[in-house]
Formats: structure tokens, sequence, C-alpha cells
């Protein structure tokens, strides 16, 4: 019996290993980002003490979010997805009654390829101090009971009322008529005389301020309260009398006008 004759094997190809083959290296997460805003601006922004501001803010490649006032830790879950990476989130924070003259209000946001932060600063507005109102000039000056009188001056507002002869003197119902103008009337039972008339305001601290000469007569007097006009002056001259006086008003509310634009 003929011995089977055993075949050689089959040959296996050879693959080439390169001499330097590319290295594998970790893959980088991407970089967080945070966008902190108020009404679309980045700041500063400017408010009135007291007022509030309510923050909108947006972020990327995220798992937490903290708030930082003026350095300090404010609210340490803002946002937390509990270390799971978020690629987009948005959201609001509120603050109210802010009062400090300026304040930094700082989002940090962590993810796996870092941190990032955003920040705004708050400015509280000086509240305007308060102006104790002042006399210019009343007309008529000289005039009997029953009769309007306008007082012009400065600082008056619906709370600004007119007092005869001192605090414990006759206080008298007022109405507002301008910023810079008021006017009252004469009171039937105010005594035929000379008067100290003051002005202030209802409610304030304010120290009675300067005083005008009110002058309360039996008889009309003649506009501006100046000396009875004599018989032969006819309409003609009692109306150019009249209308001199409501001009040199008219220059003296200007002028006080200009005082005032001056001093802002």
């Amino acid at each position: 019996m003929t011995a089977p004759t055993l075949l050689p094997p089959p040959s296996i190809p050879q693959i080439p290993i390169p001499n330097n083959p590319p290295a594998i290296g970790p893959v980088t997460a991407p970089a967080p980002t945070v966008n902190l805003t108020y009404n679309g601006s980045h700041g500063p922004i400017t408010i009135t003490s007291g007022s509030s501001v309510n923050f909108n803010w947006s972020a990327t490649n995220i798992y937490s979010c903290q708030i930082f006032r003026d350095g300090v830790l404010y609210n340490n879950s803002v946002y937390n997805s509990n270390g799971i990476n978020t690629p987009s989130y948005s959201g609001t924070f509120f603050f109210g009654n802010v009062t400090a003259p300026t304040t930094t209000y700082t989002m940090t946001c962590a993810g796996p390829g870092g941190s990032a932060s955003s920040s705004i600063t708050v400015n509280v507005a000086a509240t305007p101090q308060a102006q104790a109102p002042t006399i210019s000039f009343i007309s008529p000056s000289s005039a009997t009971v029953g009769t309007t009188v306008f007082v012009y001056g400065s600082n008056f507002n619906q709370f600004t009322f007119v007092f005869l002869d001192g605090v414990a003197g006759q206080s008298l119902a007022t109405t507002y008529v301008s910023p810079t103008t008021i006017k009252f009337v004469i009171p039937s039972n105010t005594s035929i005389g000379t008067h100290n008339l003051f002005v202030n305001e209802k409610g304030s601290s304010f120290p009675t301020g300067n005083s005008v000469i009110l002058n309360v007569v039996t008889t009309p007097q003649p506009p501006g309260g100046g000396t009875e006009l004599e018989d032969d002056q006819s309409p003609t001259e009692i109306l150019r009398i009249e209308s001199a006086v409501n001009g040199l008003a008219s220059v003296l509310q200007a002028l006080q006008n200009i005082l005032n634009a001056l001093g802002q």
C-alpha cells in the first residue's frame, strides 16, 4: 500500500507593520460656555434703589452652574445635571430690592471640558435729594379776603402749602399749579393788616424758609398791590399796569428756569 503524500501547509500572507504606528490619544471634551445678560445687555446697568433685576443666562457643555454676588457664593444649584453633560441649557434668575451702590453678579458653570464664567455689574443710582420750596414773589401782594393770590417760586409740588405768620399761624388751603406756581384764596377770617406768608411741604422735615409780605386790606388794591389808581386813569392805563405786572412775572419765571437748569 502506497503511503499518502503530505501537502505543505498554505502560506499565510504577511501584513507589513509600520515602524511608527499613530498614537491614539484621549478624547478632549468641548469647553463649556456661559452667557449672562440683563435685557440683552452685558452691562454695566443702572437701576433705581429698591428695584429688582431679572437675569437671563444660557450655557453649553455643562453639568452644573452657580451664582456669586460680589465674589460670595449666593446660589449653589442654579443648574445641576448630576455630572451628566448637557449640550445646551438656558434659564433666568431674580434678585429683588437691590440697594447696594454697586454689585457684580457672576454665573460660573462647570462641564466635562472645564469651567466658564460671565458677569454683570449693577449700579444703583443715587436718590436725588428733595429741595425745600422757596418763594420768589406773590401776586397780588395786597388784597381783600376772598381774593385768589398766586405764589411764585421753586420746588413746589402737590404737598406744598401756604401758611401765615409762622407755624402757629394760619395754614391755608393751597392749590398746586406747577413746580413754580401755587395759589390760595385769602380766607374770610383773615385779619386786616400785614401778614408774613410762608410755604412748606406736608410731612417733610424742611425748616421754614423765606417769607413775603401779604397785606390784607378792606378795599381792593390796584394790580400788583401798588398805590391806588388816580381818578383820571383810564381802563387802558389799568390794562397796561396789569400787563406790566404779568410781564414781570414771566421774566422772573424765565430767570428761575435758567437758575434751575444751571443748578442741574
